[in-house]
């Protein structure tokens, strides 16, 4: 027996940079330009075939960018090279690095609703877009009394267009190297993951009958800007 329960398919492209300057400083970057299509859910149940559509997973970019530096002070660097121990042991050894992630939103899905509008008119310019207003609702009946039962459906199940709120984050870290003897080393470290506390939002309400419908209501994770601090001895 042969069972057809839908098929996905999915395509991208990916470019790498990475460039190494002297002095102890690199860079580097990734970007990812994807499409994740599928068709396992109908419309409606007398469907002959699954809805086409954007999978919930479809994410279009996400862009990596990397980059250290030794901080240019203390023995073997290009500032207070002939600096003392001591100097050395406070000014010399540190470097720096620093992660940046940025990941478009998942497409925003809505159920069987009734839409009187353009859904070109759905989506919000970037800079006018805020929790309390994520897309626009005009053109959505809202009126519990007049939503539909039996229906044939024709209103898609997501738009690539309209996404939920995408991903934007730091990681910094900090490293102190103390030369204790030629082949015993201390490393002590700083990290700080989501260094800059950005707030990772959930998606807005889809439901036309609900108060907060449009609206932003929480984020997807509680924790955020989380600081270790620990050492590692090498020899």
């Amino acid at each position: 027996m042969t069972i057809n329960d839908g098929f996905s398919w999915y395509h991208a492209g990916t470019v790498r940079l990475e460039r190494r300057f002297a002095r102890g400083f690199s860079v580097g970057g990734h970007w990812t330009w994807s499409k994740f299509m599928e068709a396992v859910e109908r419309l409606n149940p007398q469907d002959l075939h699954p809805h086409h559509v954007i999978s919930p997973q479809d994410r279009p970019h996400h862009i990596a960018l990397n980059g250290m530096w030794e901080l240019p002070f203390g023995k073997g660097r290009a500032w207070a090279n002939s600096s003392s121990r001591w100097v050395d042991a406070v000014a010399g050894g540190w470097s720096i690095n620093a992660i940046y992630q940025w990941q478009s939103g998942a497409p925003i899905g809505f159920g069987n609703v009734i839409y009187r509008g353009n859904v070109q008119d759905m989506v919000i310019p970037y800079a006018d877009r805020a929790v309390r207003g994520w897309f626009n609702t005009s053109g959505f009946e809202r009126d519990p009394g007049k939503q539909l039962e039996n229906n044939l459906r024709t209103f898609p199940l997501r738009f690539t267009g309209l996404r939920a709120d995408g991903w934007n984050n730091w990681d910094i870290s900090l490293y102190k190297t103390f030369a204790i003897t030629e082949r015993w080393k201390l490393q002590l470290r700083a990290e700080a993951v989501d260094a800059l506390n950005h707030a990772h939002f959930s998606g807005p309400n889809t439901a036309p009958t609900n108060t907060l419908f449009g609206t932003v209501n929480g984020t997807i994770w509680s924790e955020q800007r989380k600081i270790t601090v620990a050492a590692r001895v090498t020899f």
